[in-house]
């Protein structure tokens, strides 16, 4: 109850202002010049000037091209310009602000702003169509839209009434109507094997990409396959093209071939988006072999090979020479901060190559930032070599790696430092760094209890002075956390449930309504989500008594025979102690968003989604998550 008592000092009296961004023309062409007018959000109001970040797609590629301009503060607004590059067809936007620990960003409730190109006052051929898949969730990975299903249906309807013929528009819309359950399987069936049937432009990616779907989806593999295979001879720089060489890759059955496919897709391929995957998955399979040489010496021929990689090979031999008690070694040493040297110099380089490796779908700044958060990894890297070698020379490096990395920095390499500077006799830095942590959220059982201890040893606090201290403590992080929040708010009422308990009744959602609600997003195959029921039994118990917070955990995605019998049994076997109901249709992860298990969803007292907590790291740092955001929305009911 304490810790609510600090949260709720935090976010009380917090008002919140709506975002709007305008265009003019309001139906732009391309090569049009668009006015653009941002104003509402307080939050930017220190800023003269802020970024608009935005994505360009065209009719055909699925990967968008990512962009920015400035806009510079005009009274109360902020204006600026852009021009619609020829073939586009559909742009999305977001508001950027650098901030010194946490960014600004506004991505209008997970929606963002958006606009269809226009030719004679009609949406170009294509612009619905991607509109409609950026409500599906099918965009870049750096782009985090709330999903709306009946919104796309409706894109999708009314791209077909402009382009009858657009195939891919007519796929979309009867696998959405089937992923919906707005469509039996046997319509749906037919409906497919029609779309098999069409002819079309063998030169469009986007409707060679339909047909082939439609094809699979009626189990004619070899013509699919015939057909992707010719597109990508006649285009073989085309996105299909990419996704060949991937699954060359990922079928190779023998080192030589693996690598040599990799090899080559590192040269024909240097600015793709799953460039890091592919170098990560051709280290792995070098070191899984013990070719450490052959490794370094193939990564050298490459050229600008990423920082990362070498930093990823240096993190494994620094792990398996200190679990083989191999780091005394003089040689060894060496290797590792040579490896580390050459991430650094090569991150450095990249850094001033002016954007000449950037992946299209980043704008200029997001590339930076990424390249940001990968040199503060390699110096947290060889931080933690150090700290083994030549502790005391440690000490500087994680500094630098904690400030650059800033928010991304994870409570681990707080662990490692505050263990490093105990180790070193400097408690008072300790101290210093364990109170850092917890400011900044950076939070797990083990820097608390050694920031209590440290208090008590070196404050000569008794528990009565430390939860002042822990006041202040919340108090000092409020910033950071309101920011946080407020870049991460969602707006969603979108759903369709059929939620049964285990007594075999039907849940009605609308019944939570006038409270703020956590569902507990799980199957039973996934191991994190069962590690992480004890913190979710910790945040029940929480709220336990609170007549306006309902914690509930959804059983979802589960394989066919499991059913509401197996997952009795699963309760009973887990002694799980909390409110469970079953996700019967299996349609509402997808409908929130909801990516990946274990995923929490945190509603207001409108039933509206406001914010997705996903992934488990610790209890300490779950509880705190969650329970922020839970008293964030008690405090602020009409949050926009």
């Amino acid at each position: 109850m304490k810790y609510l008592i600090s949260i709720m000092l935090i976010f009380s009296n917090y008002v919140l202002n709506s975002s709007e961004l305008t265009f003019t023309p309001e139906l732009p062409q391309t090569g049009d010049t668009v006015n653009v007018q941002f104003s509402g959000n307080q939050r930017f109001n220190n800023h003269d000037k802020i970024d608009l970040v935005y994505y360009i797609f065209n009719a055909n590629d699925i990967n968008p091209v990512g962009m920015e301009t400035q806009l510079i503060k005009s009274g109360s607004n902020w204006k600026g310009s852009f021009v619609v590059p020829e073939k586009a067809v559909y742009a999305m936007f977001k508001i950027f602000a650098t901030g010194d620990y946490i960014d600004k960003i506004d991505i209008n409730n997970g929606l963002y702003w958006e606009i269809l190109v226009h030719q004679d006052l009609k949406p170009m051929r294509g612009a619905k169509l991607r509109a409609a898949l950026a409500r599906l969730g099918s965009i870049s990975s750096n782009i985090d839209r709330l999903p709306e299903f009946h919104n796309a249906i409706k894109l999708l309807e009314e791209e077909l009434m402009l382009y009858p013929d657009n195939l891919a528009a007519e796929l979309g819309l009867v696998t959405t109507l089937f992923d919906t359950k707005k469509i039996n399987s046997d319509n749906f069936q037919k409906r497919i094997e029609e779309i098999a049937k069409k002819r079309i432009d063998l030169n469009d990616e986007s409707a060679v990409r339909s047909k082939s779907r439609a094809l699979f989806a009626i189990n004619d593999k070899v013509e699919a396959e015939l057909l992707e295979k010719n597109y990508v001879q006649r285009f073989p720089n085309s996105e299909m093209a990419e996704d060949f060489m991937i699954s060359e890759i990922s079928s190779a059955d023998n080192l030589e071939s693996f690598t040599r496919y990799c090899e080559d897709f590192f040269r024909k391929y240097p600015k793709s988006i799953n460039l890091e995957r592919i170098f990560l998955a051709y280290i792995s399979g070098y070191l899984q072999n013990n070719k450490i040489d052959e490794l370094i010496s193939k990564l050298d021929s490459i050229p600008n090979a990423p920082g990362y990689a070498y930093a990823r090979i240096a993190r494994n031999l620094y792990a398996y020479y200190k679990s083989k008690d191999l780091l005394s070694t003089a040689g060894n040493q060496d290797f590792l901060i040579s490896l580390i040297n050459k991430a650094e110099d090569n991150n450095t380089k990249q850094s001033k190559s002016e954007f000449e490796d950037k992946p299209i779908i980043y704008s200029n700044g997001e590339w930076l930032d990424i390249l940001d958060v990968q040199l503060g990894t390699i110096k947290e890297i060889r931080a933690e070599i150090l700290s083994s070698i030549q502790p005391a020379i440690a000490v500087p490096y994680y500094e630098n790696a904690i400030k650059i990395l800033r928010n991304n920095s994870n409570s681990s390499i707080y662990e490692r430092f505050i263990e490093l500077l105990i180790s070193l006799s400097d408690s008072a830095k300790a101290l210093e760094v364990s109170e850092d942590a917890l400011i900044k959220g950076k939070l797990s059982d083990n820097i608390s209890e050694i920031h209590r201890d440290l208090c008590k040893s070196l404050l000569y606090m008794n528990d009565s002075l430390y939860n002042l201290r822990a006041d202040t403590i919340f108090s000092k992080s409020r910033e950071i956390k309101k920011e946080i929040y407020l870049n991460e708010i969602l707006d969603q009422d979108e759903f369709q449930y059929a939620l049964e308990t285990l007594e075999g009744t039907f849940v009605d959602f609308r019944d939570l309504s006038g409270k703020v609600a956590v569902f507990n997003f799980f199957a039973s195959w996934c191991d994190p989500c069962i590690t992480m029921f004890p913190a979710f039994v910790e945040l029940y118990n929480l709220y336990f008594d609170s007549p306006d917070v309902e914690l509930v955990s959804v059983n979802t995605l589960e394989k066919d025979n499991f059913n509401l019998e197996s997952l009795k049994r699963f309760v009973v076997q887990n002694d799980l102690t909390f409110p469970v109901v079953r996700d019967v249709m299996g349609v509402i992860p997808r409908q929130m968003g909801v990516i990946g298990l274990p995923t929490l969803a945190i509603f207001d007292r409108n039933s509206h989604v406001r914010f997705l907590v996903r992934g488990f790291s610790n209890n300490e740092s779950l509880l705190d998550e969650v329970a922020g955001r839970v008293e964030f929305l008690l405090d602020n009911p009409d949050v926009k």
